[in-house]
């Protein structure tokens, strides 16, 4: 949902990473430092019991980047991947200099706490 003024900055500070068939990308327990976008390929969150797959045009990490706490789980690979990662010094200032990008972030950030708190299990 941004508009081209705001993609074009943000392309800016995002930087490649690619990724092979079950490569760990996020480790449960880790400091926040980075949100990932998945250009293409295939990763999943693993959780206790649970799994829970993503694909091209999804992202995950917000929530550990957002609210400074350790990731809540490991996310792995589950094909080749291309992935776009905003590393956490980049989306702060980002952030700061786009208050209504800003608002939207915490608007879905709010969506995905509140069914963490219904179901921890679900938690990202």
């Amino acid at each position: 949902g941004l508009d081209e003024r705001h993609l074009e900055s943000v392309q800016k500070l995002l930087r490649p990473r690619f990724t092979v068939p079950k490569e760990l990308i996020v480790r449960k327990g880790a400091p926040g430092d980075a949100l990932y976008f998945i250009a293409s390929g295939a990763a999943e969150v693993v959780l206790p019991g649970r799994r829970i797959p993503f694909g091209s045009g999804d992202f995950f990490g917000e929530l550990s980047l957002l609210t400074g706490e350790p990731r809540v789980a490991d996310v792995r690979a589950l094909t080749y991947c291309r992935l776009l990662v905003l590393r956490k010094a980049d989306f702060d200032r980002f952030m700061r200099d786009n208050r209504d990008v800003r608002l939207k972030i915490h608007e879905i950030a709010e969506k995905r706490w509140a069914v963490n708190r219904a179901d921890p299990a679900a938690a990202l």
